[in-house]
């Protein structure tokens, strides 16, 4: 019964802080947020050479827990100053067609996708929470090493 319950769990890789740094370019593009780790690196290559997906390069291989709202595990909204809408907010411009415009258009139209920031398939793991230096002596020769 044990061995059935360890095989039906699924393993959940978890990424330093440090190896999501490593990814930092459009051609690799990791990024974390609210724990988890997505590799969007699809997304940037959708949308190169845009002005949409700069904010997205400009971040990449860092954290950007601080766009999304934690209680609704969704991007942050705010109040628009001139319609008094409900709006999608991004500390550094729009994010791609996945954020709407905030004025009446007749462009607009509803989204027909699961927007980059929700979408499971984009996910590679959780972010370690409180990474720890861990120091291995070898007492026979003396060789210290330390491993994060």
């Amino acid at each position: 019964k044990d061995m059935m319950m360890v095989e039906s769990r699924i393993e959940e890789t978890y990424y330093l802080p440090n190896e999501v740094a490593m990814h930092s370019t459009s051609e690799d593009c990791w990024l974390s947020f609210l724990n988890e780790v997505y590799d969007v690196t699809e997304v940037c290559k959708t949308w190169k050479n845009t002005r949409e997906i700069l904010p997205i390069i400009v971040n990449a291989g860092k954290d950007i827990s601080h766009w999304f709202d934690h209680s609704r595990q969704d991007i942050k909204y705010k109040i628009d100053r001139v319609t008094g809408a409900s709006v999608q907010f991004c500390p550094h411009g729009a994010i791609m067609a996945d954020i709407r415009t905030t004025l009446p258009s007749s462009t607009w139209r509803a989204l027909d996708r699961c927007p980059w920031w929700l979408n499971d398939s984009y996910k590679k793991g959780k972010l370690t929470k409180n990474p720890r230096p861990c120091r291995i002596i070898n007492t026979l020769t003396g060789t210290r090493a330390i491993i994060s």
